[in-house]
């Protein structure tokens, strides 16, 4: 047996692991950063109490410019933790959307608790919560191809 036929043969046992290191990629480059950006405008707007958009966009420009690198040290490990759930939920009887979104909802509240403490009425925790769903969601949506997603419409 060649190799190129050991690899059509193994590909199988391969696929679910190539599959599940994509996922989890996929949610550690591109999770923080959109965590990052709703965090930024959920500052603005309710830690900043800015509402005008011509003055908060001055605020957000000056943000990203110097604070969007901050999101993947503060970000990469809830990311992390999210897109090894949908991963390993994936291999194990597949990840419906809702799942994942609350995933991504609980990931935020843990960490505002371990970023903010027991205080939870100020504005960090639901601005937390909002970038692990939304992070959640377009990253869900990146790591389903054509064909996944329709399987998953079925």
């Amino acid at each position: 047996m060649s190799v190129a036929d050991q690899g059509s043969v193994e590909g199988g046992r391969r696929r679910p692991a190539l599959r599940f290191a994509a996922t989890v990629a996929v949610f550690a480059l591109i999770g923080p950063i959109v965590g990052g950006l709703v965090v930024m405008i959920g500052f603005t707007v309710f830690g900043l109490g800015i509402w005008k958009p011509e003055d908060a966009i001055w605020v957000m420009l000056a943000m990203i410019v110097y604070g969007l690198w901050a999101s993947y040290p503060f970000g990469i490990i809830p990311a992390v933790s999210v897109g090894a759930l949908v991963a390993l939920k994936d291999m194990y009887g597949g990840m419906s959307f809702g799942l994942a979104c609350l995933f991504g909802a609980v990931a935020g509240a843990v960490w505002s608790q371990l970023a903010g403490g027991s205080d939870t009425a100020n504005f960090l925790f639901p601005t937390l919560v909002a970038a692990g769903l939304v992070g959640t969601v377009v990253c869900w949506r990146l790591t389903r191809g054509k064909r996944r997603s329709a399987e998953a419409a079925s």
